[in-house]
């Protein structure tokens, strides 16, 4: 076998699949003033788009939030940021263009939808026809609007992976997420996995692997991510989003050290602290390349020219 076609099965085999969206469910977009975000709902497209009806959510997920200090956080429910409360079974009505009516409780209470950060207490996102807004720990309303934009997706992809690499290491992100158009629009997107697949750094540590694989974790600081402009990384945070300095993923080998993003600052940390093959920028994005025919096609970008 050549060594073209092993890469290729290692890779097709081993790393972060960008899956589609089963035909059970419908993607939607929401968002209003600097809030956005998904919802995830039954149903199915119709020739790419949503017909009238009743949707019940399945996932709710902020992807996008100016109101960090007032409780609010980027997460799911499928991730655990997020819950219903004591009034699950929410949904809305559909005429087809817009939501007509909002419902919990298994459709018991129509007057809005409440979609709580976990713990929160009575912290939460509102959902209500011509009242849309973050009710914060304090119990003032943020960001209220009257208006919410709501846009069913076509084709939409679950997760979106990202190519990274930098001098001799590379590898892929993998976030929550769409990309819309092929592109991955601005927002916050929170890091599902991290993977190494070519590193010339074994001597200090660094390992082919994943997050998924066990070969590298978040340690004491989960909840990574960084923040989009459509075009570049602006930001990377960790813990949550409390520490906004870099993101970093640790070998859990024995002896091993860890990958430091940081904007300006990219490097493999090793054991003692020293910091190895650092880099001022990254090259970061989903752009993916093709194998040569022979090879078939895998979604990998950074592919070396001598492979």
């Amino acid at each position: 076998m050549s060594r073209v076609a092993v890469i290729a099965l290692f890779l097709l085999t081993s790393l972060c699949v960008c899956t589609v969206e089963a035909q059970a469910s419908i993607v939607w977009k929401w968002s209003w003033k600097g809030e956005a975000g998904q919802f995830v709902t039954d149903g199915a497209l119709a020739e790419g788009s949503a017909p009238a009806g009743t949707y019940s959510i399945l996932d709710f997920s902020v992807t996008n939030t100016a109101l960090g200090a007032s409780g609010a956080v980027v997460g799911s429910i499928s991730g655990g940021e997020y819950d219903e409360g004591s009034q699950p079974g929410q949904g809305f009505f559909w005429d087809g263009r817009a939501v007509t009516q909002w419902f919990r409780d298994g459709g018991v209470l129509t007057n809005g939808a409440n979609l709580y950060v976990s713990g929160s207490g009575d912290t939460r996102y509102l959902f209500e026809i011509g009242l849309y807004l973050f009710r914060e720990f304090s119990g003032g309303d943020a960001d209220v609007s009257s208006t919410v934009d709501m846009t069913p997706l076509k084709e939409p992809t679950e997760t979106i992976c990202w190519n990274w690499s930098w001098n001799g290491e590379m590898g892929q992100i993998t976030t929550d997420g769409l990309l819309i158009g092929g592109t991955a629009p601005a927002g916050t997107y929170r890091i599902l996995d991290f993977s190494v697949t070519d590193t010339a750094l074994g001597g200090s540590g660094a390992v082919v692997g994943s997050i998924a694989g066990g070969e590298y974790d978040e340690a004491s600081q989960p909840g990574q991510g960084f923040v989009w402009d459509g075009n570049a990384v602006t930001q990377w945070f960790r813990d949550g989003g409390v520490l906004t300095n870099g993101a970093n993923f640790y070998a859990t080998a024995i002896g091993g050290g860890r990958y430091v993003f940081a904007i300006g600052f990219y490097a493999f940390r090793n054991s003692d602290d020293d910091d190895v093959d650092d880099s001022s920028t990254i090259d970061f994005g989903t752009k993916d390349l093709e194998l040569p025919a022979s090879a078939g096609q895998v979604s990998w970008g950074q592919l070396k020219s001598q492979y």
